[in-house]
């Protein structure tokens, strides 16, 4: 240690209130040399003792690499049936749509964006899913090459907020199409599925028109005329209803479910449970 260099270390301990005054020993190489005796202002013998390691060339320690794993093929599988099951009924409840009775009508645009962009992501989950599981079988280092990128697990937990807020969005828009059907036929939803009457049915496509917008009964009428409304649902169309209803249903609870086991849920879940412990 240089004449300099010690300087600047005694400076850096007579800054500290507790070590002002303390002598200072210096052990490497297999000696141990006195740098400055003690005058430590208690008026004991108080010392601090350095001891000169080597360090690597580069001029930095590096953190041990931790072993990379290949993922379980069980827990690929897993969720491959999660992420493709949530997007098959996924598309079968868009391809009800068309003829079901649109008992979720006036839902704000924001919504239907959310459930559209949740539909698109859980369908590219599916993708990878499948993708994964070819790699397991062609190439399994790939797949552990790019758990080990950032950029791949932010798209992932980027895919999975929106696969989650899609269903939360489709969540609320099934509790809003039964409200609203338990309200035009006065029935409960066990009542509902077995079938609705005339009267109701009519009475739905009047109360799903104001939804919509229409404010008086002779505006209704002419948007009736006009193709743009229908005056009476059919039975099958509640039916239709009913079915996307339970899709959509089922989808966000397999969403949840894989979201739950690998994806941001499980992410949050483990986070609460380690502030709270």
């Amino acid at each position: 240690m240089t004449n300099e260099e010690q300087f600047h270390v005694f400076d850096a301990i007579d800054h500290i209130p507790e070590f002002q005054g303390a002598g200072v020993a210096c052990i490497g190489d297999g000696s141990c040399d006195i740098l400055r005796d003690t005058q430590h202002i208690s008026g004991f013998d108080t010392w601090i003792v350095l001891e000169a390691t080597e360090t690597p060339r580069e001029g930095k320690l590096e953190a041990p690499k931790q072993a990379k794993t290949r993922p379980s093929f069980l827990r690929e599988l897993l969720s491959f049936g999660i992420n493709c099951s949530s997007a098959v009924l996924t598309g079968a409840a868009t391809a009800a749509e068309t003829a079901a009775a649109p008992v979720t009508a006036g839902a704000s645009l924001p919504l239907v964006y959310i459930t559209g962009a949740g539909a698109l992501a859980t369908s590219l989950q599916c993708g990878l899913s499948v993708g994964r599981i070819v790699d397991h079988f062609i190439d399994p280092d790939l797949t552990v090459l790019l758990d080990s990128e950032e950029w791949y697990n932010s798209s992932n937990d980027l895919l999975d907020y929106i696969a989650v807020a899609g269903s939360l969005a489709s969540v609320g828009q099934v509790a809003q199409g039964i409200l609203r059907l338990q309200k035009a036929s006065g029935k409960s939803f066990k009542a509902i599925l077995k079938g609705m009457s005339r009267a109701e049915r009519k009475r739905l496509a009047r109360e799903l028109a104001e939804y919509a917008g229409t404010k008086s009964n002779k505006q209704f009428k002419a948007m009736v005329r006009a193709g743009e409304l229908v005056s009476i649902y059919t039975q099958k169309s509640i039916d239709m209803a009913l079915k996307k209803m339970l899709l959509d249903g089922l989808s966000s609870a397999l969403t949840f479910a894989g979201s739950g086991s690998s994806g941001v849920l499980q992410k949050a879940f483990v986070v609460y449970v380690v502030q709270e412990s």
